[in-house]
């Protein structure tokens, strides 16, 4: 007896667990807004349709961790929920070694540096926070992190 598996591939939070219950015609997996809440794959059978009497549908995470990348490599390709993302820098300068962020984002350098200073991921973070107004509750400082992670 021939079986058929079809597949759900895809990033993370765009419906493959939901197309898998449409499909069953049932909740046969739980979902969630937050990115990763499949854990391991899931072969569900389908009801026998007439050409499929015997299918199975594959549903698979869409947060996969490769093990020998770099975190903030992991980071910048959205695998990881941006709550678990503690670092900036090391993303956004990959980032901006690759992109004119400073470009992209028309960042102004703050009126504290120089303006023959290069940019820097730092920098960049700052400009940025600055630009959107995210400061710490503390003296109005930049918020760095905020900004970082919105970056990315």
């Amino acid at each position: 007896e021939r079986k058929t598996t079809i597949g759900l591939i895809g990033h993370p939070n765009v419906g493959k667990t939901s197309v898998l219950n449409t499909l069953v015609g049932r909740k046969a997996a739980s979902t969630s807004r937050t990115a990763g809440h499949t854990k391991h794959l899931q072969h569900i059978p389908l009801p026998p349709y007439p050409h499929l009497p015997n299918a199975y549908v594959l549903d698979c995470p869409g947060l996969v961790f490769p093990r020998q990348a770099p975190r903030h490599l992991v980071e910048v390709m959205g695998l990881y929920p941006i709550a678990q993302i503690r670092e900036t820098l090391s993303a956004v300068r990959f980032l901006a070694e690759r992109i004119p962020l400073e470009q992209l984002y028309a960042l102004r350098k703050p009126d504290y540096v120089d303006a023959e200073e290069p940019w820097s991921p730092q920098l960049i973070i700052e400009a940025y926070a600055e630009r959107k107004g995210y400061v710490t509750g503390r003296g109005g400082a930049p918020d760095a992190h905020r900004g970082g992670l919105e970056i990315v």
